[in-house]
């Protein structure tokens, strides 16, 4: 199958260049489209296209990334590599999208500000299936990242064999891996980290005015609703969920 692989953290994340050598070496034809630097956070974020204008976006090699197509796409979110890869930019046909593995779960409803989440989506609202993969928050040894990238070919593999195309979000637990237990489908937690950000008024002036600091730091967990995604990573367990968008739970 081809493959076009994107990530929300950019071209020179680790783990980005390891799933592509993993992809490649299970033998599926590999594109990565992914964004010159760190875009964590954006959600859907369509920035630099103006609304009603046009952009020039500069595709550059990216020969760090071990496959034969790899670009980064300079100033792009992930859901603008995945217009560019599904509308023309890449001559082949796709058969999947795979965005991630991302440095840090995606769990809870933290999914609909998460540009590895939105890729995924953006590619399923195109037609196309789509898997956004991510990883706890910590240094993965050899040996656990490739059990990370072992579950993510597999669970690519079979979202292409649905009768139609669909969008899941995996997230595999803290190392190690060889405690993991089994993939199990999950709930979204009704959740999300930023409910525990920090906020503190720094200065407020006598008109009312202020400068007040916000605080998310990678130690906030998703509340681990029964049943949940956030549950059985925190447990240990290998989580898959569906991602639904609105016009599709009912």
């Amino acid at each position: 199958m081809h493959v076009l692989l994107t990530n929300d953290d950019g071209i020179d994340a680790p783990w980005l260049g390891v799933l592509a050598a993993g992809l490649r070496d299970a033998g599926h034809d590999t594109t990565v489209l992914a964004p010159s630097s760190d875009q964590s956070g954006v959600s859907g974020a369509l920035k630099p296209l103006p609304m009603g204008g046009e952009v020039d976006l500069a595709l550059r090699a990216a020969p760090a990334v071990a496959v034969d197509r790899a670009w980064a796409v300079e100033g792009a979110t992930p859901t603008i590599c995945v217009l560019l890869g599904l509308g023309g930019a890449v001559d082949e046909p796709v058969d999947v999208v795979v965005s991630g593995p991302n440095f840090g779960w995606n769990i809870g409803r933290d999914v609909w500000r998460s540009g590895t989440a939105w890729a995924a989506i953006t590619a399923w609202g195109m037609g196309v299936p789509a898997l956004a993969v991510s990883g706890a928050p910590e240094a993965y040894e050899p040996d656990d990242l490739a059990a990370l990238v072992g579950h993510t070919v597999e669970t690519a593999e079979k979202l292409t064999s649905q009768p139609e195309a669909e969008v899941w979000n995996l997230n595999v637990p803290a190392p190690p891996a060889a405690s993991w237990q089994p993939a199990a489908w999950t709930s979204l937690s009704p959740g999300e980290r930023m409910t525990a950000s920090q906020i503190s008024v720094v200065e407020r002036n006598g008109d009312g005015s202020a400068t007040v600091r916000l605080g998310l730091h990678r130690g906030m967990i998703v509340p681990p609703a029964a049943g949940s995604d956030a549950e059985r990573v925190y447990a240990g367990g290998i989580a898959l969920s569906r991602l639904r968008p609105l016009d599709s739970w009912h």
